[in-house]
């Protein structure tokens, strides 16, 4: 009787050990990067240099941002597709800005999911109308604690 109250204990706590799971509950705050840019003085690229009046939104998208006095700002890219077209207007002067990058799905876990990573690509293209330049400076999109492109104006 031993041996078979010794086998029914141990399949009683294989049975309450295995099958215990991590409840679904995503608490963590993982969310999709967005594209972060700083805007900065074209005759002295180092110090940052708000933007009196900027306007920004994606073509067939409404305003992320709207005549705001800023030195940096924070965009989401397009989870859909590889290319996305920004339109940055600052005293009434437009700027169209083409970002590239590839998309990566990243799992995060069970309950929480996918997020999407970035990497930006070197055909990045905008105009030069009340913008000089611009210069990517973090091409890997993984956060939002650091600066991927800088814009001199």
């Amino acid at each position: 009787m031993s041996k078979g109250f010794t086998f029914f204990i141990v399949v009683i706590i294989l049975f309450f050990t295995g099958s215990c799971e991590v409840d679904d509950i995503c608490t963590k705050e993982i969310l999709t990067p967005k594209l972060i840019l700083t805007f900065h003085d074209a005759s002295d690229i180092e110090t940052r240099k708000e933007v009196d009046t900027l306007t920004v939104w994606a073509d067939n998208k409404e305003n992320f941002y709207n005549k705001t006095k800023t030195d940096s700002i924070a965009i989401p890219l397009d989870m859909n597709n590889d290319v996305v077209h920004y339109n940055f207007v600052s005293n009434s002067i437009l700027d169209t800005f083409q970002i590239h990058y590839d998309r990566k799905d990243v799992f995060v876990s069970r309950s929480c999911g996918y997020k999407m990573n970035f990497t930006l690509l070197n055909e990045t293209e905008l105009t030069q109308n009340w913008v000089h330049d611009f210069e990517i400076k973090t091409q890997n999109i993984e956060n939002e604690q650091t600066v991927h492109i800088q814009i001199y104006h």
